[in-house]
């Protein structure tokens, strides 16, 4: 009978009936009766909440208590209802719900179609509750919405990079670079380091962060831009500062931006199909498959800006639904309208290396600042969705700069932006940047005023901004042509104190001839002036590659004008194992001014779960040769292990198995590992290593859940952990898997006649069942377990077999060192011993007044003898003896574990 039509009819009993004197049959009144739970909420199959529910398999009502004021209020933060879904949802789950009859199948995955009112479906099993809310109770305000910030263990976490070059030309060249966190309290320390040929500490600091706030404290070394995490890094015009010191400033990286709590939208489907959304010449931005009833979709996975799209859902060759919308699409939780950073910086500035543009180099000796101590503070504000204002300052109590900035930002493709910075000695620096659809520009100008290089003191501009004027431009164009993919690109830079100014001009084209084949043709032109030097260069390049089949791969450049000549390389690749690669090559190169140059090629990589590595090298007829290799690998350091993975992040999850080592045959299934990244369902992992790492995003909501129902393993420990990722930290989860061992088998007694009432005792025993009259199929973990029958222990031929034969034998007991039992006509029999494969001979027997019982039990044979001679008659049981020093086994019953022989 159909499950939810039988239901259905029970609610009309139970309403007809409406009195204490209806009686619930009394083989489904379980199913009405409510137990105390705590039960996980789901609005439209997304996780909201849980919290404590009376629950039955039909019924379910909000407990009210202690948590239930919290649970209300992640609802109302995380639902993403209206105010009158959320009420009428509150309503509902106080007063009670009663299970959906419009669920068909599973209840777990069944889908319902509602358009007026909330349905809900209960799974018990499970201990979760679905609602089905209509789009006409969801809204698309979204609140902001922090990760849980219940952050995982420390450890340290070292990224490793090793690089060795050399060449016939030059030493042996090092290189150790170590990215570095170690998770402490509610934060991590960091730092950022390299060895070799210039020794040098680019961070080490301390970082705690709290919902909407950071502060890190410690050595910066900002050679790259001033190092600001939030959206006041706008503001920076390439200033490179090094300092001791603390910073302070707005935080969005807690935020939680995902599908489930970013902006989307919400489509009513009537029947499951295909959508399509396409915008308004009819470009394809979106396809995926929907099912009957509410759906949405998160904008993260559409394309940013303001524009408007038809939204087609096909089901068969019928269009079941059809909207046109308009769209309004930025970052998931870049600032909106109203919104504003700040970035609070003070401390010491320490001495430096100035970039010097007066002689075109890098100055080699330390420079100093007068009055080193500084402060600094940026903020920005948008006053819409797409246009923010910036402004800064800085002071080292002598000098000061001040910068401000307008950024606009309609979308990926339309972009501007424009800073402006000001130092109290007038020196100056502004940059504009544009982006147009493929289209961008760059231009910056700085004037350095002070520009005393004899002096051992700098200013403050040069100590951000390096001595001289410089000046640059950059243009560019990418856009497609002809079915391939061009571009256009010019630079210039100018220092007018040495007289130096560069232009280059680079364009090139690519096409696909086929599948198989490309060719391509570029052109680049370079003129600089140096003081009293010139130089002019133009090379044109065509070059066609193509592949051959999986192994062969075949390159030819041509050059023309300054760069003439040419350069053809044949390459096959070979897949040494799973692990490693190997690229094989043959190049030729004739500048047709020198003797060509033959060399080969090798380039070997590999990859495991642990480090990559790889090596190049390259030889010619001339005895020239290069050689680079580097290695990466990431350390995770913890009280009680060292591992090594091969995947670079700060935080990882780290599953371990606490028994012995998963060892699994090509036809097991192993467990599987759910991770659900900040209530999204994210990917799948077999667990099929004793130890599984696993990188993870920073700062994200993580879900762990091992599921085993359709493995051949089973879990004795906790099977699921909820964390927040951080730098530093791992999120742990320790198991217990052990191996079950599935086997069938059926039973006879020593004379061969077959017997029932079989059970599985002990803990290894996970469960057992009657196949068909007389087999009977096992589950067992280990060899915790014995099978018996009326108290008689039962032997079988192996566990790791499926298909097993076994025998129960009557209950020996020791006398006079021989092991007896009665047979059923009141004769003694006596345990002779197990013989293995073919060495039992029962003709020594014959004559001795032995009825010899021989059993087989795979490769063994079980041998009983029947006799109803005295035990008591010292010949007989010396005789008797005698036949069991020649049996392989004499104890086939061990204690605490299952008869195996």
């Amino acid at each position: 009978m159909n499950s939810s039509k039988f239901r259905f009819g029970l609610y009309i009993l139970l309403s007809i009936a409406g009195t204490k004197s209806f009686a619930i049959p009394k083989d489904f009144g379980d199913l009405f009766i409510e137990k105390k739970n705590r039960v996980s909420l789901f609005i439209n199959d997304t996780f909201v909440a849980d919290t404590y529910f009376m629950l039955s398999d039909e019924t379910a009502k909000l407990l009210i208590g202690s948590e239930s004021d919290d649970f209300v209020r992640q609802v109302k933060n995380k639902g993403q209802l209206t105010k009158d879904g959320l009420n009428q949802l509150l309503t509902d789950i106080k007063s009670g719900i009663k299970s959906s009859n419009n669920c068909s199948g599973d209840r777990r995955s069944c889908q319902l179609y509602t358009d007026k009112i909330i349905e809900y479906v209960i799974d018990k099993n499970s201990r979760r509750i679905r609602a089905f809310v209509p789009t006409r109770y969801l809204t698309n305000i979204v609140s902001k919405q922090y990760i849980s910030q219940e952050y995982g263990s420390n450890a340290l976490i070292s990224k490793n990079n090793i690089y060795l070059n050399t060449s016939k030309d030059s030493s042996l060249v090092f290189q150790y670079n170590n990215h570095s966190f170690l998770g402490f309290g509610d934060g991590f320390f960091e730092m950022d380091s390299s060895i070799g040929a210039d020794n040098s500490l680019y961070l080490l600091d301390y970082n705690y962060l709290n919902d909407g706030m950071k502060v890190n404290l410690g050595y910066f070394n900002r050679s790259y831009g001033t190092g600001t995490w939030n959206e006041t890094s706008s503001l920076d015009l390439g200033e490179n500062s090094e300092y001791i010191g603390v910073n302070i400033g707005s935080n969005r990286e807690l935020l939680k931006a995902s599908s489930s709590s970013s902006k989307k939208l919400f489509i009513n489907s009537p029947l499951d199909g295909f959508l399509t959304i396409k915008d308004v010449s009819d470009k394809i931005l979106l396809n995926k498959r929907v099912k009957q009833g509410a759906n949405t979709i998160g904008l993260n996975e559409l394309p940013k800006g303001n524009y408007s799209v038809k939204i087609i859902i096909q089901s068969g060759n019928e269009t079941v639904y059809e909207e046109n919308k308009h769209i309004s699409n930025f970052s998931d939780y870049s600032m909106g309208a109203g919104d504003s950073s700040y970035y609070l910086s003070f401390g010491k500035l320490l001495d430096k290396d100035i970039e010097n543009h007066t002689d075109n180099n890098i100055a080699q000796r330390t420079n100093e600042i007068d009055n080193a101590f500084f402060v600094k503070a940026d903020y920005i504000y948008n006053l819409t969705d797409f246009y923010s204002l910036g402004v800064s300052g800085m002071s080292n109590m002598s000098e000061s700069m001040v910068k401000s900035s307008l950024n606009l930002n309609f979308s990926d493709d339309v972009r501007a932006s424009m800073i402006y910075g000001l130092f109290s000695n007038e020196s100056y620096k502004y940059q504009f940047d544009l982006n147009l659809y493929g289209l961008y520009a760059s231009y910056y100008n700085y004037n350095d005023v002070y520009n005393d290089y004899n002096s051992n003191k700098v200013s403050l501009n040069e100590y951000l901004l390096g001595y001289g004027d410089d000046e640059g431009v950059n243009l560019g164009y990418f856009f497609s042509v002809f079915g391939g993919n061009a571009y256009v690109n010019y630079t210039s830079s100018k220092r007018s104190d040495n007289d130096y100014h560069s232009e280059t001009l680079d364009a090139g084209y690519r096409h696909k001839l086929d599948k198989d084949s490309e060719l391509s043709i570029s052109v680049s032109k370079n003129k600089s002036k140096f003081k009293y030097n010139n130089y002019k260069n133009e090379i044109i390049t065509l070059s066609y590659n193509r592949t051959f089949n999986d192994n062969w791969y075949f390159d030819y450049d041509m050059g023309f004008a300054d760069g003439k000549g040419f350069d053809s390389t044949l390459t096959k690749k070979v897949k040494l194992d799973l692990n490693n690669d190997l690229d094989v090559g043959v190049n030729i190169d004739d500048d047709y001014v020198s003797d060509p140059v033959a060399r080969v090629r090798l380039d070997y990589n590999h990859n495991d779960s642990n480090y990559n590595a790889s090596i190049s090298t390259d030889i010619d007829n001339n005895k020239y040769y290069d050689l680079y290799s580097n290695v990466d690998f990431t350390t995770i350091i913890t009280g009680d292990s060292i591992d090594l993975t091969s995947n670079n992040s700060s935080s990882y999850i780290k599953v371990d198995n606490d028994d012995d080592k998963i060892k699994l045959n090509q036809t097991d299934f192993s467990p599987n590992l759910q991770i659900s990244k900040n209530g999204d369902n994210g990917m799948n992992r077999s667990l099929d290593n004793n130890t599984t790492i696993i990188a993870t995003d920073e700062y994200k909501d993580y879900d762990l859940n091992v599921d085993t129902d359709s493995s051949e393993f089973i879990n004795d420990n906790k099977s699921n952990v909820s964390s927040s990722s951080m730098p530093g930290k791992i999120i742990k989860l320790s198991l217990n898997l052990k191996k079950i061992n599935t086997f069938m088998s059926a039973f006879k007694d020593v004379y061969g006649k077959d017997i029932s009432n079989i059970k599985c005792i002990g803990e290894g025993c996970v469960s057992q069942s009657e196949v068909v009259n007389g087999v009977y199929k096992f589950k067992t973990i280990g060899d915790n377990f014995n099978i018996v029958s009326n108290n008689r222990k039962c032997i079988i031929s192996s566990k790791n077999n499926s298909i097993v034969s076994g025998i129960c034998l009557p209950v020996f007991e020791e006398k006079n060192g021989l092991r007896l039992a009665k047979s059923p006509n009141g004769d003694n029999l006596i345990l002779i011993g197990v013989f293995e494969g073919n060495k039992f001979d029962d003709k020594i027997y014959n004559g001795k007044n032995l009825n010899i019982l021989d059993n087989k039990v795979g490769n063994y044979h079980i041998v009983i003898a029947e006799s109803n001679s005295s035990i008591y008659d010292s010949n007989f049981v010396d005789s008797i003896k005698s036949y069991m020093l020649l049996a392989d086994k004499l104890d086939i019953f061990q204690e605490g574990s299952y008869a195996k022989l």
